[in-house]
């Protein structure tokens, strides 16, 4: 299968998840995810995605919630229209965020600080491979993302689907170090 194939499925087993389920689903990856990141104390700078509700992505808010906790310097990024590339911002404080024209929640206020400390990205996708390579929406934001951050960032995948076989990768392409899926961690 190809990428707009593969894409098109996942969009749409994804959509057919009763919202319920999701929600338990989301529970059991933050879990898991939680336990990666407090087994680590060394990472302090974690870069987190907020979830698209309308396409039922992995709700991220418990994982917010817990790094806010735990004294973690917690990042996510924006899309400035008109702009290739994403930009950083500081979300470590309780701070207002609206649902931008993407339907991706965002802060209001946007203070961008520069991403260099970042040493975990979790990544929203529809998809992975046994290899670590992602499928996502097709834009290219994250694998250019990825490429203005330091090699040694820990790239964290998070999904509600166990690994497809085979993506086939693109030069751009910038493949997981791991994913967390409901039922566990697995590593690349």
């Amino acid at each position: 299968m190809n990428k707009q194939e593969l894409r098109k499925e996942f969009k749409e087993k994804r959509k057919a998840l009763p919202e319920g389920e999701a929600g338990r689903l989301s529970e059991l990856i933050a879990g898991h995810t939680i336990e990666l990141l407090g087994a680590h104390p060394e990472w302090r700078h974690i870069h987190l995605f907020l979830p698209i509700k309308k396409n039922r992505e992995v709700d991220t808010f418990p994982i917010l919630t817990y790094l806010r906790g735990n004294g973690s310097q917690v990042y996510t990024s924006y899309i400035k229209s008109g702009e290739e590339g994403m930009l950083t911002l500081n979300i470590t404080r309780e701070i207002d965020l609206a649902t931008n024209e993407l339907g991706i929640p965002e802060p209001v206020i946007k203070k961008t600080v520069s991403p260099e400390k970042i040493q975990v990205v979790l990544v929203p996708l529809l998809v992975v491979d046994r290899m670590g390579n992602r499928l996502g929406y097709g834009k290219g934001f994250y694998d250019r993302f990825f490429k203005s951050l330091g090699s040694d960032v820990f790239k964290l995948g998070l999904s509600f689907f166990a690994p497809v076989d085979q993506i086939r990768s693109e030069a751009h392409d910038v493949a997981l170090d791991a994913c967390v899926f409901p039922e566990g961690v697995v590593v690349f």
